[in-house]
């Protein structure tokens, strides 16, 4: 990168003692940044993807009620689910919440002992 070299350039350049490990944090928060940037540019990018793809289906759908003799329903079917199938949906669903709530709690515990590894 560049900018490192620059920034590198430029305090090996400062005639002023700098403070123990300055340079280590200055570098570590240019990172940090950066990294942040790319995130905030990710989910732009995902965010407009989302809005341009629904406004094509909504120009789509309008074109086709509009000018063609075509109709779209859209319907969704009755169901009647018997008591068997719903209590393997519930029993279903009650293990994917304890998944969750069990990788929930990992990420939280992994993230507790790296910060007290620092």
């Amino acid at each position: 990168m560049q900018n490192d070299k620059a920034l590198q350039k430029i305090l090996l350049q400062t005639k002023e003692e700098l403070p123990v490990g300055f340079e280590n944090r200055m570098m570590t928060r240019i990172s940090l940044e950066a990294a942040r940037k790319k995130r905030r540019a990710a989910v732009w990018s995902f965010g407009l993807v989302s809005v341009v793809s629904m406004v094509l289906i909504g120009a789509g759908y309008y074109v086709l009620n509009r000018f063609f003799s075509f109709e779209v329903h859209l319907t969704l079917p009755k169901l009647d689910p018997s008591a068997e199938i719903l209590k393997t949906v519930a029993f279903s669903a009650y293990i994917a919440v304890l998944v969750l709530l069990l990788l929930i709690g990992d990420l939280l515990l992994r993230r507790y002992k790296q910060r007290q590894s620092e």
